[in-house]
């Protein structure tokens, strides 16, 4: 998939789901999601990979997220993760790193789930 929105969606499995790039999750309903970190040494091929989507107040019910390995050293502490995979050793960036696609914005209001509602 690239470049969708689901705004409050109930995301169902079971599947794997690759957040390759460019990807944000915002206001995620509470419920753990299991998390696995890959080694960026192999292809992904089974699941379905996301690029600059967004998800916004959405659940995820019977699904396992699939991550990068500098994306999950930048995401291990969001409570709503169950990581069931090694994290990465984390190692110093040759280059700066871009700002994590993942939000623990799971306490806060969604302001723009609002706005996209009234338009």
């Amino acid at each position: 998939m690239v470049g969708k929105t689901f705004v409050e969606c109930e995301i169902v499995g079971p599947s794997n789901l690759f957040f390759e790039v460019g990807n944000s999750v915002d206001d995620v309903t509470p419920g753990l999601v299991d998390a696995v970190a890959l080694s960026g040494d192999r292809v992904f091929y089974n699941g379905i990979l996301f690029r600059d989507c967004k998800f916004r107040g959405c659940t995820f019910h019977r699904v396992t997220l699939f991550f990068q390995p500098a994306e999950s050293l930048q995401i291990q502490h969001l409570n709503w993760l169950n990581w069931i995979s090694p994290l990465p050793k984390k190692v110093e960036p040759e280059e700066p790193q871009e700002p994590s696609q993942i939000e623990d914005q799971s306490n806060q209001p969604p302001k723009e789930i609002e706005e996209e509602k009234q338009q």
